[in-house]
């Protein structure tokens, strides 16, 4: 178990965890002899400290499952109850689970039988993982149940490989601490440090920017360069004009490392200052005149420039230094002639693009010749440019996106179309510029991109563009719009960049494939461009496996020099590669996985994190949930803190946000959804296309009001009424949410049971969690939803028990089931040799007798609360069959069958005849009247009757135990064990939520079982896996053999 916390932790990246675990809770001996629902299912909370020795870490989780032990008789339900009472939103509290079954024969008699672990298909755990070892041979076989809504095989294989490291190095190493511990085994490293990064810088043609410029212009000097409003130039002309601009700035003493800033909108003053900056050695500073004047001159004393260029009509920022007007036609009159400049080299600055910093001012990154050359050159290895391409300017080139859009075209002797100022902002304008330019190249915000398709759409572009590929990033690409891409421009590739400036533009590209990526969740960021390296590392820098989350590192040939006057900053942010000694890597603070495939997958930011209600949530895995709803072009996510506590607001396109909600409900749990929903039409941007979270509008009354409406009908007054009468917390409006009013699933059912008095009408439990607002219901209720079970009445002349708490929690879970079969605990017994069904039918129905569980049903009392009946005696039948055509999982899947939980008895059997020598019997229970131990019971006494053994009368019954338990709700015991539960939870609850290739959806969920079996001893493990695919069935999971059968 110490070694599944640890591993757990590493996966999720948490610290604090809380996984559950199952106890018998059967402490009397009469206890043991009962059936009915005992098991306790309790979280065992652990911090896993990395700096702990793992033996210290076993025996701290020994002393606190005994401490659990010592307090499982506080029903976990209850438990639930009382932290919501605390206002804490709860979601899936105990999510993953873990339980210890040993395994024996027992003989009885006649018989031989073995226990094991039942499967019936379903889960309310995302992963359970059941420890089985045969007592007598020592074999360990793991199962593990998941949902396959979320997970797939491969993932689970994956977890049970990096359990299985950890293990291994622990036994080797039990001594080491918890972070020395490596989870990932040298073939996985291998694969992940050098296979999936095996890229290859392109050696490139010259060794600074404007050297791969003027080795072009000399050999193409009268194709065209550059196209804008107005003009065009040659790659003469540019050459000739940045070459004569250079000679002046060499005479003001322009140089090696010298930076300058360079203030112009997009134009050929612009990109002729910049060219000019490198040429006389420099480095250029990108300067918006969209920014700030305090910003611009922050930047321009922070980055020491001694010289500033402008473009006419810019109005200068305060500077201390010479300000140079550069104006192409001036240079045009002057005399050409020719320049010595002093010579730049790769390890030249370059340029200088100040990106937003965390102490709210700027901070400068400096990029030398190399790191752009390495990277222009691996583009155009990737993506290769030919002469006839046009690429599009149209991002600030205050923004290092920018920079291949600048420089890219020099390499293959193609051209670039400057669009004009502001036109990066009407995207009418950007379709118009890219028809009758013929652009080829373009790069997109994805903000941006959907409106850009908007008007593709509407124009038809389709076949007629120009367009030959798209460059989409800055920020995470949506798979709708990736979809919608593909649906409106089918011919054009759409490529998803990402990278930091900090690694000069992008480090990694993934190309688009409509149906490879037509399921998923998020679109990869790709795999390294040529020359650059990707790790995924955990927060000691050990290298994370496959599938499991990390920060993201850059390594390579990008690599900038560093943060410009900031050494303290640069020192940690880029750190010596521990793999390729000699060489440095970026430390991005981007959360990312790798894929199997060797693409990486972003998954956000460590810093992005925010607490709501106690809750740490990662505001882009809602946007990404936002972004997957059909009809959703766009989605992002803020944290308002206008009231007095931080609240999610979330900003969608496409959808109305009543529409939007209700989905997103379906698919995050209720603290993740967003307390307000905001509908946007158009969205505010940066100077570079980039969205400006911090001009997102404040909710207000007309986004999301969440005031009080009055009812507007009868129904909805009688209603009301009865949410006031259950709730008991104030007047409740119309659109008020029964859930955020602090409902709950057992307020839920005394909910229903009043409205089918008030109405009579039978609404089904699951359509108040689908439906909680009283208009909803309301809606439901004018529509006469009947309810798929017969409604129940309290027997006046009978009496009734109250129901256990874990009963009562059964029996909610079982009504938000609508009758179907995942509380079923159903059983497979192979018999082989004469069988006498009458002595079977006999022995049924002495246990029937003798054990009142066998005769209990369900219903609800008065106040709406479940209570349960015995009754003196109820139908059975020992029901027979013949196999026929039919296969034996067949025969078992044709038998599970719902239960009524209002008839008794919830037991049935069958015998299927095989052959005269063979028979297969099915028994099937509810969970609300057993348990594993109860099945251990029904068997092993099944034996003793049909052997005509007389069993030993029984003191007490379940529903004992139930009255029992709620007389110690009452006392001190209880008392003590409530407060030892809320001590283990106070404060923040850990969430576990493991990366899951699909959006988690709040219901239950189908489940998968994986096995991993081990032979003798731990670490040998067993190759084989077999995955279950019978979801309602469980096959062998008792089995029932003559003594003459071999185990």
């Amino acid at each position: 178990m110490a070694s599944f916390y640890i591993c757990i932790s590493r996966i999720t990246s948490k610290k604090d965890l809380a996984i559950g675990t199952y106890y018998g809770n059967r402490g009397s001996k009469a206890e043991k002899e009962m059936l009915g629902m005992f098991v306790s299912s309790l979280p065992i909370r652990i911090t896993v400290d990395p700096d702990t020795d793992f033996l210290s870490f076993v025996r701290t989780i020994g002393r606190e499952q005994l401490s659990v032990m010592r307090h499982q008789r506080f029903p976990y339900n209850l438990l639930v109850n009382e932290l919501r009472n605390e206002q804490k939103d709860l979601h899936n509290l105990i999510g993953i689970s873990m339980q210890y079954q040993p395994l024996q024969w027992h003989n009885a008699d006649d018989f031989d039988y073995e226990t094991a672990l039942y499967f019936s298909g379903y889960t309310a755990n995302e992963l359970s993982v059941q420890i089985q070892e045969r007592i007598d041979n020592g074999t360990i076989q793991l199962n593990f149940d998941y949902q396959n809504t979320l997970f797939s095989l491969e993932d689970i294989k994956r977890i049970q490989s990096l359990l299985l490291t950890i293990l291994e190095n622990a036994l080797h190493h039990p001594h080491s601490f918890i972070r020395e511990l490596d989870m990932t085994n040298t073939r996985e490293k291998q694969k992940l440090l050098y296979e999936f990064n095996k890229t290859e810088a392109v050696s490139p043609k010259a060794f600074t920017l404007h050297g791969l410029f003027e080795r072009q212009a000399a050999f193409t000097p009268e194709r065209l360069a550059i196209r804008f409003s107005g003009g065009l130039l040659t790659y003469a002309e540019l050459d000739m004009y940045a070459s004569q601009l250079a000679a002046h700035l060499a005479a003001r003493g322009v140089t090696n490392e010298s930076i300058v800033g360079v203030l112009s909108e997009r134009s050929p003053d612009m990109l002729i200052a910049v060219l000019a900056v490198l040429k006389a050695g420099g480095a250029y500073l990108p300067l918006d005149p969209a920014y700030p004047k305090e910003r611009l001159s922050y930047m321009l004393k922070d980055s020491g420039a001694s010289l500033l260029l402008t473009q006419p009509g810019c109005s200068a920022p305060n500077f201390s230094g010479e300000t140079l007007e550069v104006d192409m036609t001036s240079l045009a009159s002057e005399k050409a002639e020719n320049h010595e400049f002093t010579p730049a080299d790769g390890g030249s600055l370059a340029y200088v693009i100040y990106s937003s910093g965390s102490t709210g001012q700027p901070k400068g990154v400096a990029v030398e010749h190399r790191q752009a050359v390495s990277f222009l050159t691996g583009m155009q290895h990737q993506f290769p440019l030919s002469e006839d391409d046009i690429v599009m300017v149209k991002t600030s080139f205050s923004f290092d996106a920018s920079v291949w859009q600048l420089f890219w075209w020099w390499l293959s002797g193609a051209s670039a179309y400057l669009l004009p100022p502001g036109w990066e902002k009407d995207p009418a304008l950007i379709v118009q510029a890219i028809h009758q330019e013929k652009v080829t190249t373009a790069h997109f915000i994805p903000a941006m991109l959907n409106s850009f398709l908007d008007q593709a759409e509407m124009l038809a572009l389709g076949d007629e563009t120009s367009l030959k590929r798209v460059f989409a990033g800055g920020e995470p690409l949506a798979p709708r719009t990736a979809a919608r891409f593909a649906s409106v421009l089918p011919q054009v590739s759409l490529i998803h960049g990402y990278g930091p400036t900090e690694a000069t533009v992008d480090a990694a590209f993934y190309v688009l494939d409509p149906e490879r990526d037509r399921d998923r969740l998020r679109i990869p960021i790709g795999k390294p461009v040529p020359g650059a390296r990707l790790y995924v590392l955990d927060p000691h820098l050990a290298v994370q496996p496959s599938g499991v989350a990390g920060e993201l590192y850059i390594a390579g040939a990008g690599v900038a020099r560093g943060y410009l006057n900031r050494p303290a900053l640069t020192e940690e942010r880029f750190l010596e590669d521990p793999f390729y000694p000699g060489e440095r890597m970026y430390k991005t603070g981007d959360v990312a996985r790798w894929l199997p495939d060797g693409n990486v997958e972003f998954l956000g930011r460590t810093d992005d994190q925010v607490k709501i209600r106690g809750y740490r949530i990662e505001p882009g895995e809602i946007e990404a949930a936002l972004r997957s709803i059909e009809g959703v072009r766009e989605a992002a996510v803020t944290v308002r803190t206008d009231s007095s506590e931080p609240e999610l607001c979330a900003y969608v396109e496409g959808l109305q946000r009543n529409e939007v909600r209700a989905q997103l409900e379906r698919l995050l749990p209720g603290y993740m959804v967003p307390a307000y929903m905001i509908e946007m039409e158009q969205w505010p941007v940066t100077p570079s296309g980039k969205l400006d979270r911090n001009a997102l509008p404040a909710p207000g009354g007309a986004a999301d009001a969440e005031t009080y409406t009055a009812p507007r009908n009868v129904t909805e007054m009688k209603l009301s009424q009865l949410w006031e009468d259950v709730l008991k917390n104030g007047p409740v409006g119309i659109h008020d949410n029964f859930f955020d009013r602090r409902g709950h699933s057992l307020k839920a059912t005394a909910l229903v049971s009043r409205i089918a008095k008030e109405f009579d009408v039978q609404v089904p439990l699951k359509d108040v969690f689908a439906h909680p607002t009283v208009e909803g219901l309301a809606t439901v209720i004018r529509e006469g939803t009947d309810s798929p079970y017969e409604a129940i009445k309290p027997a006046e002349k009978q009496e009734t028990y109250p129901v256990s708490s874990a009963q009562k929690r059964i029996y909610v879970l079982q009504q938000l089931e609508d009758g179907g079969t995942g509380y079923n605990m159903p059983a497979v017994l192979e018999l082989e040799g004469k069988l006498n069904p009458e002595r079977m039918d006999r022995a049924f129905k002495e246990l029937i007798k003798r054990h009142e569980s066998l005769r209990t049903s369900f219903e609800q009392d008065a106040g709406g609360d479940p209570v349960q009946r015995i009754h003196d005696e109820v139908p059975f039948t020992l029901q027979t069959t013949v196999l026929g055509a039919r296969t034996e999982q067949e025969a078992a899947a044709a038998f599970i069958k719902p239960f009524d939980l209002s008839q008794a008895p919830l037991f049935r059997a069958q015998i299927v005849k095989v052959s005269d020598e063979r028979h297969l019997l099915l028994v099937d229970m509810h969970h609300i009247i057993s348990d594993g131990v109860s099945v251990n019971i029904l068997i092993r006494e099944f034996g003793e009757l049909y052997n005509n053994r007389k069993l030993p009368a029984l003191r007490i019954q379940y529903k004992d135990y139930a009255v029992w338990q709620e007389e110690f709700k009452t006392g001190d015991a209880y008392k003590t064990q409530e407060a030892y539960w809320l001590k283990q939870l106070e404060g923040e609850l850990p969430v576990l939520d493991l990366p899951a290739d699909h959006a988690r959806r709040c219901e239950v969920s189908l489940v998968t079982r994986s096995h991993l079996r081990w032979i003798k001893r731990l670490h040998q493990a067993f190759t084989s896996w077999h995955e279950k695919t019978e979801a309602h069935c469980t096959w062998c999971s008792l089995r029932l053999t003559p003594r003459s059968c071999h185990a």
